[in-house]
């Protein structure tokens, strides 16, 4: 379990201000579930998407210093906040189908906290483009943004303690989110589960 507390350059909880936010969102609660969920309400909710020409923050001290950041970059902070308060975290992934582009899939990203009571929950800690939907924290039932429901669509079963490489690849190699948009990273999904 060791793995999914160390700190990274994308997973950076050992940056100063990664650590002082997860100390003020520890402050009052008395649960992991509390903070847990507190952790999770922070990024969701103040954490907004990247305006369309803003340059992208990859690591989760970045995200927190701009106060923005896509679907991937908001659980590359989730998981930083829960690491710093040694909370077990990784990243996971759906595959959705893009609704601008049909026929196109590509990954949304997910964070995963191991709960003592409920072993590893993944959380959304995004809003749904559209405004009809957002990540909810109540566990044991897993409530995302968007549900993989069409054909092609689906959770990767994973826990990662890292992003995976070509999310990171895309994020860097686009200048806004729109162009990662246009490059979204993808995996095809061979008989797993939903």
């Amino acid at each position: 379990m060791s793995d999914y507390l160390h700190s990274s350059a994308i997973v950076d909880w050992q940056d100063p201000r990664i650590m002082r936010k997860a100390r003020e969102l520890a402050v009052a609660c008395t649960s992991e579930n509390a903070l847990v969920k507190r952790s999770f309400e922070f990024v969701r909710d103040a954490v907004r998407e990247p305006a369309p020409a803003a340059p992208l923050a990859v690591s989760a001290s970045d995200v927190l210093a701009t106060g923005s950041g896509c679907s991937f970059a908001k659980t590359h902070l989730l998981v930083a906040l829960l690491r710093a308060n040694r909370i077990p975290a990784g990243l996971c992934y759906q595959r959705l189908a893009c609704r601008d582009d049909p026929g196109r899939f590509g990954l949304h990203g997910l964070a995963a906290a191991r709960l003592s009571r409920h072993g590893w929950y993944r959380l959304d800690p995004s809003r749904g483009t559209d405004g009809l939907g957002a990540g909810e924290f109540c566990p044991p039932v897993e409530r995302f943004a968007r549900h993989a429901l069409q054909d092609g669509e689906g959770n990767l079963p994973e826990v990662w303690t890292e992003p995976l490489p070509i999310v990171i690849d895309a994020m860097r190699a686009s200048n806004d989110s729109i162009e990662l948009g246009r490059r979204i990273p993808d995996i095809e999904l061979v008989g797993a589960p939903r």
